[in-house]
């Protein structure tokens, strides 16, 4: 084999192997609301009601090496994520005040990033590892 096709088996090889780890690794799984939780069993989600002034999401450890998790929120029964913040690598939580985002009905999801730039897919509150089970969202009404 000549060295040109040498290279370009071994970039494709390497590219190959990135792309199955960037998409191929367990991703963060959103598992719990802190607080008191009232729920409200519906068609296919859990409906979470709060009242409080802010709350803590919290999610399992990613199993790679994330440098940072990134966090989202849409509207629910939408489609579109809007970004949320992001938090470091060694935190599995973030408290999110009622000012945020106000009143309404959310999902919220959690992606990891790795230290090169490369971020898994989103793993929302609505997907059936999420706990509650069977998924939830978030209707959020303005505090007392």
């Amino acid at each position: 084999m000549s060295i040109n096709i040498k290279r370009v088996i071994l970039l494709i090889s390497t590219f190959g192997l990135i792309l199955t780890l960037a998409t191929s690794c367990d991703m963060p799984t959103i598992t719990r609301l802190s607080g008191d939780i009232e729920t409200k069993v519906g068609e296919s989600y859990k409906q979470v009601i709060r009242t409080d002034r802010e709350l803590t999401l919290e999610w399992d450890y990613f199993t790679g090496i994330p440098a940072q998790y990134n966090l989202y929120y849409r509207a629910h029964n939408t489609t579109t994520w809007q970004p949320l913040d992001s938090v470091t690598s060694e935190s599995a939580l973030f408290i999110l005040t009622f000012d945020r985002l106000g009143e309404g009905d959310w999902d919220f999801g959690v992606t990891a990033v790795d230290s090169n730039g490369n971020e898994s897919k989103i793993h929302s509150s609505l997907d059936d590892s999420a706990d509650p089970e069977t998924g939830w969202f978030l209707t959020w009404k303005k505090p007392q």
